[in-house]
């Protein structure tokens, strides 16, 4: 919803031309105001409230846009100053005693005469083009300053204290396999010793029990070693998390672009008391774009992604010999672990938002006036002086002003990559070790 407001003004102003007579001593003065009728200068303002955007330091906290759309629209003036002019003459005393002066008071120019013309689109697309390509430009210099940061070296460190752990683990969980394998053949051995006699389902029963008892005791043993490092690894996937909500880096970049035109000058002429004032009035018009947004450095791996090591609950159970390594661990910790170090690891230099502002315009702007007396009213005087103060300046703008969200193209998600676990956490190999393993104590059993 939108909310309309006009502001009323006028344009116009008067003139005031007179003479003053000193004869022997008597004066004698006579004037006439002329009242230019003018007209209307209206601006139209239309905007989105802003009850929606009272808690804007959040929203630029949470790199969103706080601005609000908004359009203004019309015909401005300015009017300047009041202008005042003065010739003095005296009569050649050939023809009497005599002093005449002539004077102006007043705006010395009609505005209604300096409207300006329609607004110029033409230009509208090259400009936010250019624009556009500064805004790209600068987006991409921001991203190189980002790849050279101090925050990426501690996101480095960060990503380091996650991955070197789980990198450690996935080495312990093959040292456990090969202590698995290379105990069960010591618990054969010494089966086959003990249990000389019996059924065959007396001697399958044991060898099971014994099987999973080592299993068991080896599985603990391995769950002294990795506890700290889980918990490592919780610790790193918090600060993770943190990061990606407080830390990670953004600026916001500009491009302007502007495309202007002289379309030449008007030269306003008008008799003024006893001399010639001529206004000089320049006509423009531009157009002027500004796109405006955030590069932000992203995460692939959101805050909750992260956070969810934290919440891993270590599954304190022995194995079975049919699943030397529970999946549930593989699930929930080890697999979550890589996809959490590879996702924060590819990492996006991405316009978080963007804006564009668009000014277009058609101006009509007093630059000079100038005054010329005659050389006599009627021959017989002669100028003792003369003097000017201008009018104005006066200034006539016809214009539309927007802001609102860019929703155009611009440009891919930059990014770049941090070394991330590639395969050194891959488990495909470590789950073919173990179901190889359990098939070979599974016969033995």
């Amino acid at each position: 919803m939108s909310v309309h407001h006009i502001k009323h003004g006028k344009y116009g102003g008067y003139c005031t031309i007179g003479e003053i007579y000193v004869t022997d001593g008597v004066r004698s003065e006579s004037h006439n105001t002329s009242q230019y009728e003018g007209g209307e200068a209206n601006v139209s303002f239309s905007y989105e409230p802003t009850s929606g955007r009272r808690n804007w330091r959040k929203i630029i906290k949470q790199r969103d846009s706080a601005t609000t759309w908004m359009s203004v629209s019309g015909l401005s003036y300015k009017g300047g100053q009041i202008g005042s002019m003065a010739v003095d003459w005296e009569l050649d005393p050939d023809w009497g005693k005599q002093t005449y002066q002539s004077f102006a008071v007043g705006h010395f120019v009609d505005p209604a005469d300096c409207i300006p013309g329609d607004l110029d689109w033409t230009s509208y697309d090259d400009v936010v083009n250019q624009a556009l390509m500064k805004f790209i430009t600068r987006a991409r210099s921001v991203q190189g300053s980002f790849q050279g940061g101090v925050f990426l070296g501690e996101l480095r460190e960060t990503i380091h204290q996650i991955r070197h752990p789980a990198g450690a683990i996935r080495s312990l969980l093959s040292d456990y396999l090969g202590a698995v394998k290379k105990r069960s053949g010591k618990v054969a051995r010494l089966n086959g010793r003990v249990v000389s006699n019996g059924s065959i389902g007396e001697r399958s029963r044991v060898a099971r029990n014994t099987l999973q008892s080592m299993i068991s005791d080896t599985w603990l043993e391995f769950q002294f070693g990795v506890k700290p490092l889980v918990n490592d690894v919780i610790d790193a996937a918090q600060a993770l998390a943190r990061y990606n909500i407080d830390d990670f880096p953004s600026k916001v970049v500009t491009g302007k672009s502007r495309y202007s035109q002289e379309l030449g000058d008007n030269f306003i002429t008008r008799s003024l008391g006893t001399g010639q004032l001529v206004t000089r009035i320049r006509k423009t018009s531009s157009v002027q774009v500004k796109i405006y947004g955030c590069v932000k450095v992203q995460c692939s791996a959101g805050a909750s992604h992260a956070a969810a090591l934290a919440g891993l609950t270590w599954r304190d159970f022995a194995p079975t010999v049919w699943e030397l390594i529970p999946y549930s661990f593989l699930v929930d910790y080890f697999t979550n672990v890589g996809a959490i170090v590879e996702a924060a690891s590819f990492n996006t230099a991405s316009v978080a938002w963007a804006n564009i502002g668009v000014y277009v315009r058609s101006v009509s702007e007093q630059v000079e006036q100038r005054f010329s007396p005659f050389t006599s009213p009627n021959g017989h005087y002669i100028r003792t002086g003369s003097g000017l103060t201008p009018s104005g300046p006066i200034r006539l703008e016809r214009f539309v002003k927007t802001r609102q969200k860019y929703i155009g193209g611009y440009m891919p998600s930059l990014a770049f990559k941090i070394p991330g676990v590639h395969q050194s956490l891959n488990i495909s190999a470590l789950i073919g070790q173990s179901q190889a393993l359990s098939r070979r104590l599974a016969r033995r059993g």
